[in-house]
């Protein structure tokens, strides 16, 4: 399995995660394969060019042009319910499933550009609201 370290999925943690795995099902061993400096997505590309793919690559996700790579999980109803799954979708096709959600980034506001713009934040709770709020935001500025 390819994965990508980071400062709260580390090695350490995959590991004890695999142990658990493999304790519950005898008869299967999970390898960890770090990609080094690089990225999950860049390493499965390597491994692909030289005909030794994983089975599995963590946080790899299909594009149009690798789709075809992936194996499709629309009829798997177990899949249906996991995180992001129709997020990600390719031409009706599902080729992700999320083992959870994490915060990737954080968004910042002015309250008071908020207030003075008539927004209120805790109504807001999608990136597309978001940036529908600020469109709101910027249209009512006056422009220089």
């Amino acid at each position: 399995m390819i994965v990508n370290i980071t400062p709260n999925l580390t090695e350490q943690f995959w590991n004890k995660l695999f142990d658990i795995y493999e304790a519950k099902n005898p008869g299967v061993a999970v390898q960890l394969e770090l990609t080094g400096t690089i990225k999950a997505e860049a390493k499965l590309r390597q491994d692909l060019a030289t005909g030794d793919p994983p089975d599995i690559a963590q946080h790899v996700v299909p594009t149009p042009e690798t789709a075809e790579l992936f194996v499709d999980l629309s009829g798997q109803a177990w899949a249906a319910g996991t995180p992001l799954f129709e997020d990600y979708a390719i031409g009706g096709k599902h080729y992700v499933v999320g083992v959870g959600e994490q915060i990737q980034s954080l968004v910042f506001y002015n309250r008071k550009a908020f207030a003075e713009a008539g927004l209120d934040a805790k109504k807001i709770r999608t990136i597309p609201q978001f940036e529908e709020a600020m469109g709101k935001r910027f249209s009512t500025r006056p422009r220089p």
